[in-house]
């Protein structure tokens, strides 16, 4: 009450209009008006008051008014000479204003890229203050990512968290901000091969060394099929060079990194994959899916550029009218082709909720093809499996989608069966029949243990 009536008497009918909306300012410049003609000590109070207040809200309407607020309420303290102690409560209902916004406000690009380069240009904040601002943006989106399912959100968001640590590099932040950065961003390349896979799939490509034919090995100058795998566990994306003529899988890579909004894959050889040589990749991808790019190695002198474009991808079944409101139970038993041969497949749910499946080939030679990890895209109405062959460790993977036929208007699973070979074949399978699903909890004795 005793702050009510001193709002009262230092600002007359302001005081009226500042309880008459949900804002924390309803009148800024008649707000600045009147700051302006009370004595300090009283503009203090009434800073200090509105920073305490509202320092802990989390409304982004509340936020952005404070914010408005502060940047004039700054320029005011400024003209009439406040000393330094009562500026700071205009400089951190600013801070306080930026960093809600940054973890609150509804995802707008422009709004996020500019309230991040504001962090850097409040020099009264000192820098640890700043940081913390920014590291926070980013401690945001580490925890959001991956329950968004709008792909077009998850493209302005990288957008944003590459021009966040562009900034953060740019001003020379500390290591472990950078670093955080990178991680984030590493989060959303993963989130956008979910959502958006526009590279998976196999390339016919040419390939060429420079300086001169000479520099490469014979083999590598006849490497025809790239291929970019995603394994849907821990390893990431899987990236690999192969040669028909030589029927020779002469480059895998684990691990592969996505940037700049999914256009740009690299990847190191690592000691965990024996198979991979002492090597790096470097790809470029368009968005009608050509690819160009490099490989270098320590097995020879010159550089091995390669171009082409994409001859098999699941990327129409992430883009499509999806199952129109059908709900497939994955675990069964199905029945169809692959190719041209005929195949029947076991899908089963593993803890977890992560997939694993075998397919038997009926025709002509009786083999069966294991699938060791999967997932199901629930809001897509897809399915994709992943296996490894056990003699080569060379993985191979099959995209299914839930779909209606549009001849029969009866739904099916359709898709392909590719490897990191370049081998390709077209899959439909239909479901047969379900699978026993046990219930029932199995109790360890620990004393067994």
């Amino acid at each position: 009450m005793k702050k009510l009536l001193l709002l009262t008497f230092l600002f007359g009918a302001l005081a009226n209009t500042i309880y008459a909306c949900d804002l924390p300012v309803c009148d800024i410049p008649g707000t600045i008006a009147r700051l302006e003609k009370v004595p300090l000590d009283e503009r203090s109070n009434f800073l200090r008051d509105l920073y305490n207040k509202y320092r802990l809200s989390a409304k982004p309407e509340a936020l952005q008014n404070l914010h408005d607020f502060s940047i004039q309420s700054g320029k005011l303290q400024k003209h009439v000479g406040d000393p330094e102690n009562v500026v700071a409560w205009s400089i951190y209902i600013r801070e306080t204003s930026i960093y809600g916004l940054l973890k609150h406000a509804p995802f707008n690009l422009e709004l996020m890229k500019s309230l991040y380069d504001e962090s850097f240009k409040i020099p009264e904040l000192n820098i640890e203050r700043q940081m913390r601002i920014r590291f926070d943006s980013y401690q945001r989106w580490r925890a959001q990512i991956n329950s968004i399912m709008d792909t077009d959100l998850v493209y302005s968001l990288y957008a944003f968290l590459d021009f966040a640590k562009q900034q953060s590099e740019e001003f020379q932040d500390d290591d472990y901000l950078i670093r955080e950065a990178n991680s984030v961003l590493e989060i959303a390349g993963r989130r956008l091969s979910y959502l958006y896979p526009n590279y998976e799939g196999v390339y016919d490509i040419k390939a060429t060394c420079s300086p001169t034919p000479a520099d490469c090995g014979n083999v590598d100058l006849k490497e025809d099929k790239l291929v970019f795998m995603h394994s849907t566990y821990d390893i990431g994306i899987y990236s690999a060079l192969y040669s028909q003529t030589y029927k020779t899988l002469s480059y895998m890579f684990n691990r592969t990194a996505i940037e700049s909004f999914g256009t740009k894959l690299y990847s190191l050889s690592d000691i965990a994959n024996p198979l991979g040589r002492p090597s790096e990749i470097y790809a470029n991808l368009t968005r009608d899916q050509k690819v160009k790019g490099y490989v270098i190695s320590s097995r020879f002198s010159g550089t091995l550029h390669f171009e082409g474009k994409i001859i098999y991808s699941p990327i129409a079944f992430y883009v499509d009218e999806g199952t129109k409101g059908k709900n497939p139970i994955v675990p069964g038993k199905y029945k169809g082709k692959m190719g041209d041969k005929e195949v029947s497949m076991i899908i089963r749910v593993k803890k977890g909720k992560s997939l694993m499946a075998t397919l038997w080939v009926d025709e002509p030679s009786g083999f069966l093809i294991d699938f060791s990890n999967g997932e199901f895209i629930e809001h897509r109405g897809i399915v994709n499996l992943v296996g490894m062959t056990p003699q080569k460790a060379e993985p191979y993977k099959i995209n299914l989608a839930y779909r209606e036929n549009p001849e029969t208007n009866e739904y099916r699973w359709i898709g392909g069966f590719f490897t990191t070979s370049g081998k390709f074949e077209s899959l439909e399978l239909k479901k047969v029949s379900e699978i026993d699903i046990p219930t029932e909890q199995v109790v360890i004795n620990k004393d067994l243990l």
